[in-house]
């Protein structure tokens, strides 16, 4: 099973990567490769910096940083990545693992602005304004190497909406799980949501 994460700013993907985690998923995050980027050049690691490493690596090779999040995982059963940004990556998820499932997080913009300012990491230092400014930059763009958080949840598989507890975010994707399973295996799924409930 595959499933590759998206979703805007501050919505939970992170936390839905970590659950997938604790559910038995190898992990990979195209974030991660573009920090280690931003810090091997001694910026400081802040969503302008990342946003403009990413675009540039991009740039250069469309797929590269989805291709290398990609291999991290593909030894695994059950692998997810994230954080998929742009229309090419969506492309490119689709033409390397087709029966992935584009699963993204959502919620309301002033929750998403409240997690960032808790979360407290350097990246996240913004105002209100400059919050949404920066949604702003990444919600739609014409370069398709370039963030689009817009086209990439219209693509998805599904999306859940994280405007709940953590309680309710776990159901909602354990929930999508189920989907994720019986689509692709549907003669175990009975066995599968036994498992899931014991």
């Amino acid at each position: 099973m595959f499933i590759a994460l998206t979703g805007t700013i501050g919505s939970g993907k992170t936390t839905v990567a970590e659950y997938l985690i604790t559910q038995g998923f190898l992990f990979a995050s195209g974030s991660e490769l573009i920090a280690t980027e931003v810090t091997r050049r001694n910026l400081p690691v802040t969503r302008e910096y990342m946003r403009a490493i990413a675009n540039e690596l991009r740039s250069r090779d469309g797929n590269a940083i989805i291709d290398a999040t990609i291999v991290q995982v593909a030894s695994g059963p059950n692998a997810a990545i994230g954080f998929l940004r742009t229309k090419n990556e969506i492309k490119r998820l689709r033409e390397k693992v087709p029966h992935a499932f584009l699963l993204a997080i959502d919620a309301p913009v002033e929750i998403r602005y409240d997690r960032i300012t808790k979360r407290g990491e350097t990246k996240d230092m913004l105002n209100f304004e400059d919050f949404i400014l920066s949604e702003n930059l990444e919600a739609t763009s014409d370069d398709p190497d370039t963030q689009n958080t817009a086209y990439c949840l219209k693509q998805a598989d599904a999306i859940v909406m994280n405007d709940g507890s953590l309680d309710d975010l776990y159901q909602k994707v354990r929930a999508r799980h189920r989907e994720v399973f019986a689509k692709f295996f549907p003669d175990e799924t009975e066995r599968y949501r036994q498992l899931l409930e014991a």
